[in-house]
């Protein structure tokens, strides 16, 4: 069977060389947030690449069946200062450079997929455990353990005044990838895998790693031609329930304060 078979390939991969990829691509991608702020930054991004794994192992609340990544051990710690500290202050450009080649980003990006749906599967299965007889729990968790970090994300620019992203839409108001993707592959597993038992966990979750690659994959070695295939359920979903999807805002943050000095003024008046 060709996903048991690619199930094996991806085990060898050394889990420290999956975790140093998933660190570069995320401090990377977050380098420019909060520009000027190194703490800040520093915050921001590792929530970014582990606040999905964080707020599921506090929602479990039991340090016995899943710990806190941070607190787990030193070397995730350790792999992530010095990722972070290599991406934004090393000397010189020469890892930055490397880092934004596309076809190195699309490795990085990678690593970093594989780990989110590792996370992902594990939640349903530690909400399985702990939750026995739930079946919200396991998708919530599983979900949370994937798009946790975006939440994250989000509730640190909409309280910074400072940041440029804290006039734009959140994963709570206005759905992305990231949410659909990690809400997908935790029903796909948990109804494959517990609902309707097929036998092969491993299989299971090694195919969503492929879909997470290829849409990965594809995206970036065309330069976003390729679009979010997530999409499709979604808009399915909204057809059939009749649920409006929500709307980004094009406003800029300059043009809602300018509103919002209006319609103070007008409210004076």
């Amino acid at each position: 069977m060709i996903l048991h078979d690619v199930a094996n390939g991806l085990d060898k991969i050394p889990f420290s060389w999956l975790l140093v990829g998933h660190c570069l691509y995320v401090a990377q991608l977050k380098r420019h947030a909060c520009k000027g702020r190194w703490l800040a930054n520093y915050w921001l991004a590792f929530f970014a690449g582990f606040g999905g794994g964080t707020a599921s192992a506090i929602l479990l609340f039991d340090p016995q069946l899943v710990k806190i990544a941070l607190f787990a051990n030193d070397t995730t710690a350790v792999l992530w200062t010095l990722s972070w500290y290599l991406c934004n202050y090393s000397p010189g450009t020469l890892l930055q450079y490397t880092c934004d080649l596309r076809v190195v980003g699309t490795i990085l990006q990678a690593c970093s997929d594989v780990l989110k749906v590792q996370t992902i599967c594990s939640r349903v299965d530690y909400g399985v455990v702990k939750y026995t007889g739930v079946h919200v729990a396991p998708v919530l968790l599983g979900t949370l353990g994937g798009c946790g970090g975006k939440l994250f994300c989000d509730f640190i620019q909409k309280i910074d005044p400072g940041s440029k992203a804290s006039t734009l839409p959140t994963e709570f108001s206005v759905q992305t990838y990231s949410g659909r993707s990690s809400f997908l592959s935790a029903l796909v597993y948990y109804l494959l895998v517990y609902v309707y038992p097929t036998g092969y966990r491993r299989e299971v979750q090694t195919a969503i790693i492929l879909f997470f690659l290829i849409q990965g994959t594809l995206e970036n070695l065309t330069g976003g031609a390729i679009g979010d295939s997530t999409k499709v359920p979604a808009k399915i979903f909204h057809w059939v329930t009749q649920i409006p999807e929500g709307k980004e805002s094009t406003a800029s943050g300059k043009d809602t304060k300018s509103r919002n000095k209006k319609a103070r003024k007008k409210k004076r008046e």
